[in-house]
């Protein structure tokens, strides 16, 4: 059920016409019905005129303060917005370049807060979906499918790892799962994977996270570690399911890309807007 405050003009209308019908009755009563209508004249100039004018000035008061609370959100609301796209287009280059947005070197609950830091990385966040809540619906629906992405992601070096004659961690970084990591690179189109170059003066490597380089006299060895995983990277050969995992991050990776930039775009576009839609508790008078 609606409730008016006490001093809202409608409130006051109310008791006022109260006021005169009860008052006109007693007069039409008590008095000759020509004085008891110029009684009433009078009496509704006095409970109108004065009060409903001081009335109405509270009213353009109450608007005025809830105007200025929505312009000062609008103003904390911006620069959030133009934070939304920084990290958008980060989210756009991070699956551009590497087909992922968290460090699969890191456990569950690190990915969680490099996510949150992402898509959330204010503390009113959260409030924005009251304001914009389409540009919020998407960006939902984008984090949904970067988190799809990563666990497959995830998930395929896992069983590519399993896959190689090699121990899970190694000596260094020439372990199961970053050849692994390599592999999938490669698969999806982010680089060669894994790189040994050999030279009279040395050799140099490179591998998703880590490169190195030796050199000096000869002879200078490849060190058995590193020599094993150049091995079994160039043997791998991806079976029916490693390929089809390969093909399903290469398709869901351009539609992140093409969303990230999108919405980067109208976040921007956002952070402009000096009115805002919509209301929450720090638009709302006490």
């Amino acid at each position: 059920m609606t409730t008016w405050p006490l001093d809202h003009p409608f409130t006051v209308a109310v008791v006022a016409a109260v006021v005169v019908l009860t008052v006109a009755l007693l007069l039409h009563v008590r008095w000759h019905e020509k004085w008891a209508t110029l009684g009433v004249s009078i009496l509704l100039t006095v409970l109108y005129a004065v009060p409903m004018t001081h009335l109405f000035a509270l009213s353009r008061d109450r608007e005025q303060r809830r105007w200025t609370l929505r312009q000062d959100h609008v103003r904390r609301l911006q620069p959030i917005l133009r934070v939304d796209s920084e990290k958008l287009a980060e989210v756009a280059r991070r699956v551009g370049t590497e087909g992922r947005v968290t460090n699969t070197n890191e456990d569950e609950h690190q990915n969680r807060v490099e996510s949150a830091s992402l898509f959330a990385p204010d503390v009113l966040s959260g409030d924005v979906p009251n304001h914009f809540p389409g540009y919020s619906q998407e960006k939902d629906l984008l984090r949904r499918e970067v988190e799809e992405q990563d666990s497959e992601f995830r998930d395929n070096v896992t069983r590519i790892a399993k896959m190689l004659p090699l121990p899970p961690e190694g000596l260094a970084q020439f372990g199961a799962r970053n050849v692994a990591r390599a592999i999938l690179a490669k698969c999806l189109g982010k680089g060669p994977g894994m790189t040994l170059t050999l030279s009279e003066s040395g050799f140099s490597y490179s591998m998703p996270g880590t490169s190195g380089s030796t050199s000096g006299p000869p002879p200078i060895r490849v060190p058995p570690d590193l020599e094993a995983a150049f091995r079994t990277f160039t043997g791998f050969r991806p079976d029916p399911d490693v390929s089809a995992h390969c093909g399903n991050l290469i398709k869901r990776a351009a539609r992140i890309i093409d969303s990230a930039k999108k919405l980067s775009a109208e976040a921007r576009i956002l952070a402009e807007r000096i009115t805002l839609a919509g209301t929450c508790e720090y638009t709302r008078l006490e």
